[in-house]
């Protein structure tokens, strides 16, 4: 990634754990890997259960954000969580399937593919 404040482009297809998550949950963590010089990438897989998938993009403070999920099922969500404490910064079963914005401190941002409670316990899947 360059020092100048740049647009990475993170295409999610799929779903997202609940904030609370048992025990029994696993949560994949994925580092997003950009081709030299891109600024977009795209991750896929699937989840199913209470599992999730964390997407792992390292970015400066300044550098905006995106992401957005397409996904098998309309259980599956996506959070934008910043370094440090588990305070999401966009809730995707709130806000929707898009999050756009400037990113407040460097670090390792995950974007975080989960499931909805109701369809978690279904045990539904999902590809994203």
């Amino acid at each position: 990634m360059t020092s100048k404040a740049g647009c990475i482009l993170l295409m999610l297809l799929a779903g997202l754990a609940a904030a609370a998550m048992p025990a029994s949950a696993t949560i994949a963590r994925l580092p997003v890997a950009f081709p030299a010089g891109a600024t977009q990438a795209v991750a896929e897989g699937r989840i199913g259960g209470r599992d999730s998938a964390d997407h792992v993009v390292r970015a400066r403070a300044g550098q905006t954000l995106a992401a957005r999920t397409e996904a098998d099922s309309g259980t599956a969500y996506f959070n934008v969580l910043p370094p440090g404490p588990d305070e999401a910064i966009f809730i995707g079963s709130v806000s929707g399937n898009e999050f756009r914005g400037v990113l407040a401190s460097d670090g390792d941002h995950v974007i975080r593919v989960y499931l909805m409670a109701a369809g978690a316990r279904r045990g539904e899947s999902s590809n994203f």
